[in-house]
């Protein structure tokens, strides 16, 4: 798989265009996100993902964090009607890839409350975005909808011949 890589170059059409807002510390230096607090810094490092694989994801310390409360028996109770694309050490792996997911501590919470808290809005996006959503599941087997999540892989509406195909959403190559 071949992977694009975007660096900022000296000169561009952002070259003499920088840009800063006082109020909340955050701006553009030549092309590039710049904070004026240790505070605005986080916000724009913290959705940023380490470039390349990352082979020894195991050993980064929110891997292990997530691992302390999540093994493959939860991850089979939480989403019982996954589709096999989705597992365990994918989703560990994607940790990994971004190393401020649970790897930092938000206010009054310790490291473990955070990450749980952080954990438990990515599965809640999950099923948003993945859910199998069966009414008849939660009445007749007790399997609640908030469980039905990673059921999908491609976006509803993007299967040919539906109103979605050929659009920008349905491209995933």
């Amino acid at each position: 798989m071949a992977h694009a890589h975007g660096e900022i170059v000296a000169e561009g059409p952002w070259t003499g265009n920088d840009w800063f807002d006082a109020a909340s510390g955050v701006g553009i230096e030549n092309g590039v996100p710049v904070g004026s607090t240790e505070e605005a810094n986080r916000r724009i490092t913290s959705p940023q993902p380490v470039d390349g694989d990352v082979p020894d994801y195991l050993s980064k310390a929110n891997v292990q964090l997530v691992q302390s409360f999540l093994d493959e028996e939860d991850w089979e109770w939480f989403f019982p009607f996954r589709d096999d694309f989705y597992t365990l050490d994918g989703f560990l792996k994607a940790v990994g890839k971004f190393p401020a997911f649970c790897g930092a501590t938000n206010r009054a919470y310790s490291d473990p409350e955070t990450c749980k808290r952080e954990v438990a809005t990515v599965f809640a996006h999950f099923v948003q975005e993945s859910s199998y959503n069966s009414a008849w599941e939660e009445s007749a087997n007790g399997i609640h909808r908030w469980r039905q999540g990673l059921y999908y892989i491609n976006e509803l509406g993007c299967h040919p011949g539906s109103a979605g195909e050929g659009s920008s959403a349905c491209d995933y190559h």
